[in-house]
């Protein structure tokens, strides 16, 4: 989610995971530790908002918009207990989004409120979804060469189907 100030932009990485978090930085990633006892590892979502902030910032310089860019992770659950946080990322809950937005620091104004309406618009009209068959082009792989979905951790199959906040393997 990205959140439009006068002040900068925030780049909102909204996680729906729930358990124990432990974010790990060699190598950097999310560890979480279920109520069922089984251990999963993510992606980084500190790694996913440095990504976008500076996905934005470019995105901007290049349309000439001189905006300082933030972020934060966003946990929709307060079933997430973080028990290590990360370096050098806020880590929130979805319920105190707006006393955190609040509470950014404001030094300068950088955007009017028209500006502020102009980069929504131009955000929304440039916005793409992602479509990944170019990266094949560009480094000639067939796209029906690649594996795709949701591989089972027991049986190493692709296919899992997701049900009732989880996945269930169609091999096993």
């Amino acid at each position: 989610t990205v959140f439009i100030s006068p002040y900068s932009v925030v780049i909102l990485e909204c996680k729906n995971i729930v358990g124990e978090l432990h974010f790990e930085t060699e190598p950097l990633c999310l560890m979480r530790n279920s109520e069922s006892g089984r251990k999963d590892t993510f992606e980084s979502p500190e790694v996913q908002v440095d990504r976008n902030k500076l996905l934005m910032k470019e995105w901007l310089q290049i349309r000439g918009i001189d905006v300082p860019v933030k972020g934060v992770i966003v946990f929709s659950s307060t079933k997430s207990r973080v028990v290590k946080s990360p370096d050098h990322t806020d880590v929130i809950y979805a319920t105190s989004i707006p006393v955190y937005l609040r509470t950014l620091e404001r030094e300068k104004e950088c955007l009017s409120a028209s500006q502020m309406e102009e980069l929504a618009q131009i955000i929304v009209e440039e916005h793409k979804p992602y479509f990944p068959y170019p990266m094949c082009k560009r480094w000639g792989i067939n796209p029906s060469d690649l594996m795709t979905g949701v591989q089972c951790g027991k049986c190493e199959q692709f296919g899992m189907v997701k049900r009732n906040n989880g996945w269930i393997c169609t091999s096993c």
